[in-house]
């Protein structure tokens, strides 16, 4: 299916400290069976995987990628396929011996995702969102250097989004009497350091 590339570009700087940026978010729309994917996920969840420090959804830190079902299994591939597209894409180097964590957001009616990033640090690498189910809300990507300035991604189900891991984002208010389902997986180099929400046996390795 046909990727979607977003691109944020400078314009070509005249002075010697002036910011430039050039980055792209894409976009694309996975044949998955998400009602199946969501109904795993609402029956793992758990007060043993909650995360509640950083985010004001339930968040759950448990890697789908690793259970034994075959939705789970055609999630990973896709995530790799999408991987490769965009690599290719922005044309930078393939690496080896990349790692994967994902976790899974669930939002009730009036909670939201604060404004973060996946990292920042010099090992930062690849992060993305898969939605599962949603209803009329968005997720805010913010320009690097002006934090006022906003681009708004519509979340639609059966939709990913592949990122710099240092774009700050947030979500909109879920305003739905149902539930909003989002995996964010972040992807990692090889010798990158330990993130401070990682557990221990959920960083797996990317290709299969």
């Amino acid at each position: 299916m046909s990727i979607k590339a977003h691109q944020f570009k400078s314009e070509l700087t005249i002075s010697p400290y002036a910011p430039s940026w050039d980055y792209i978010i894409a976009e694309k729309h996975l044949n998955i069976d998400v009602e199946e994917l969501g109904n795993l996920i609402l029956d793992h969840e758990s007060p043993d995987f909650l995360i509640t420090k950083v985010i004001t959804c339930r968040s759950y830190f448990f890697n789908v990628l690793k259970w034994d079902y075959p939705v789970c299994k055609k999630l990973h591939k896709e995530i790799i396929d999408f991987h490769d597209a965009y690599v290719e894409g922005t044309r930078k180097p393939r690496l080896d011996n990349l790692k994967i964590r994902c976790w899974a957001n669930v939002m009730r009616q009036g909670q939201q995702i604060d404004k973060h990033h996946h990292g920042n640090a010099a090992h930062a690498y690849l992060s993305g969102n898969f939605t599962i189910k949603c209803e009329n809300t968005s997720t805010n990507y913010y320009h690097p250097y002006n934090n006022n300035e906003v681009y708004p991604i519509e979340n639609k189900s059966g939709n990913m989004t592949l990122f710099p891991s240092w774009i700050p984002h947030d979500t909109s208010i879920h305003n739905s009497n149902s539930e909003r389902i989002i995996i964010a997986f972040d992807i990692y180099m090889e010798g990158s350091p330990p993130t401070s929400i990682e557990h221990e046996g959920q960083l797996i390795d990317l290709r299969l």
